[in-house]
């Protein structure tokens, strides 16, 4: 076997090399000049020395943040997780209003303006997009300690130093230590724009973009806006948009009266059970020829769709004409003129049946029937009843 001295000599070299580098590092670590691991641990997790004067600048450093969880796409999976529960003191009806979707929409509109600025090398506006944004998206982090992971801070301060723009505080104006706090008047917190008289002219605007920040601002964009957004936007919308005005009741904790009279108060759940029932036996009826039977389904189901008349406008009381019962009056009225007849035509009681369906009954199903068993999923059957 012949031996390949280029090889050997190749790996001595490097050897000797790493040897020498291991020395050196031992040398300096030992005369002080570099720190060792243990030592910057130490320096870490050692309390802060109260007796030093504190830097001029801002009065904390940029919290570290983990990373957001990944979404995958085309997996043909969906986890779709309840909002955590430090979410629901900013919706109805803990708090008057979407509080934080409102913010949320802000911190939006801060973004895109920050993003077209960058990108379009719009310098003489880029600083006062940059300074609106920061302000928001630190004000929102604080708000909701629970998803700190999808609040990347460490990118604004490289943003700011990409940008040549000195870093803001690390705390809105007027934010308390605890958090976002509102007050119980209606206007309780708005946030503190700056305001737009303070703008500089446009007059010579260099349309050159950044690379590194139109990078970071992308970073922003993917690694936390859209984690939070995939995960959590749509759980938002089934949890706190869902429910009576105000939010009294959700879907999974509302209760109405039995419209036959046999089980007092029952869920919403169990109201379309019988709904159904009444509706599915006016078609067995007509499948057998019973028109008596029919006859009896017949007044279960106009029983029922009055309470539903009611039931709905719980919800749509600001669109009465598209969920009310006279949207298929006619239909109704048709129903029960047949089933009178000493022989009723099948096929005029199945076609004004469908119609029915057609225009009530599938189009809410595919609506309510999702947030429904979403929320019954993460509440349980009975629901929670927020207003008591």
């Amino acid at each position: 076997m012949r031996f390949n001295w280029k090889y050997f000599a190749g790996i001595a070299v490097v050897g000797t090399f790493a040897a020498l580098s291991t020395y050196q590092l031992a040398r300096a670590q030992a005369e002080g000049d570099i720190p060792s691991a243990e030592e910057i641990v130490g320096e870490e997790t050692a309390p802060p020395d109260t007796m030093l004067t504190r830097p001029s600048g801002p009065s904390e450093p940029t919290r570290p943040s983990s990373s957001a969880p990944t979404i995958t796409f085309g997996t043909g999976e969906y986890l779709l997780k309840m909002p955590p529960a430090d979410m629901e003191k900013y919706y109805p009806p803990v708090f008057k209003r979407y509080e934080y979707s409102r913010l949320m929409d802000s911190l939006a509109k801060y973004f895109y303006e920050l993003k077209l600025d960058i990108n379009e090398g719009d310098w003489d506006y880029v600083e006062f997009s940059f300074r609106l944004f920061a302000r928001q998206y630190k004000l929102m982090a604080d708000m909701h300690p629970g998803m700190s992971e999808f609040f990347r801070l460490e990118y604004l301060d490289a943003l700011a130093e990409q940008l040549n723009i000195q870093s803001p505080d690390k705390k809105a104006p007027g934010d308390t230590v605890g958090g976002y706090e509102p007050e119980p008047e209606e206007m309780a917190h708005e946030e503190e724009e700056l305001t737009r008289e303070t703008e500089p002219g446009k007059e010579g605007m260099v349309k050159k973009s950044s690379p590194e920040a139109v990078k970071t601002v992308e970073k922003i964009e993917n690694e936390s806006c859209k984690p939070c957004h995939y995960m959590y936007r749509p759980a938002a919308f089934f949890a706190y948009y869902w429910g009576t005005r105000g939010m009294k009741y959700d879907m999974v904790s509302f209760r109405m009266k039995d419209p036959l009279g046999k089980k007092g108060e029952i869920s919403y759940k169990e109201f379309m059970i019988i709904l159904g029932e009444s509706y599915y036996g006016i078609m067995n009826g007509i499948d057998k020829g019973e028109k008596r039977y029919v006859r009896i389904k017949l007044k279960d189901f106009d029983k029922c769709m009055d309470a539903l008349d009611g039931t709905c406008m719980k919800c749509h009381w600001e669109e009465p004409d598209k969920y009310m019962i006279k949207t298929v009056k006619p239909q109704m009225k048709a129903l029960g003129e047949e089933a009178k007849r000493y022989k009723p035509r099948k096929d005029i009681l199945n076609k004004n049946l469908a119609q029915i369906y057609e225009n009530v009954c599938s189009g809410c199903h595919v609506i309510h029937m999702p947030v429904y068993q979403i929320q019954e999923v993460w509440k349980g059957e009975k629901g929670s009843s927020q207003g008591k």
